[in-house]
């Protein structure tokens, strides 16, 4: 009877442990984006979740449209607005710029 008992509360607590990760929310492509990268030279970038980021070359705000990310910097002449294709590797510790002309940048998550 107690090994049926053990067995069971095992089984129980494995069940347990299995089901707590279908509870976890899932992040949405912008949630990977959200924080601070660094580019090998130390120049680093952050997104907040509010759309506002802090760029190499200015503050500004960002969006993801059509598998792509448009950064707008302000400028005290006006605004700039960039587009680039991106890629994350190595679970999302690792970011990838791509440029319309093939030129890229790659950032690692502080």
């Amino acid at each position: 009877m107690s090994k049926k008992i053990i067995t069971f509360g095992i089984i129980f607590i494995l069940l347990l442990v299995e089901m707590m990760g279908c509870f976890e929310e899932e992040k949405t492509e912008e949630d990977r984006f959200i924080g601070v990268w660094k580019l090998e030279d130390g120049r680093t970038m952050t997104f907040y979740s509010n759309g506002n980021c802090n760029f190499i070359i200015g503050e500004g705000d960002w969006e993801l449209k059509n598998n792509m990310i448009y950064i707008t910097v302000s400028f005290k002449d006006g605004k700039n607005k960039m587009a680039y294709n991106y890629s994350f590797t190595n679970n999302d510790n690792t970011l990838t710029f791509i440029d319309a002309g093939d030129r890229t940048w790659v950032y690692s998550k502080q």
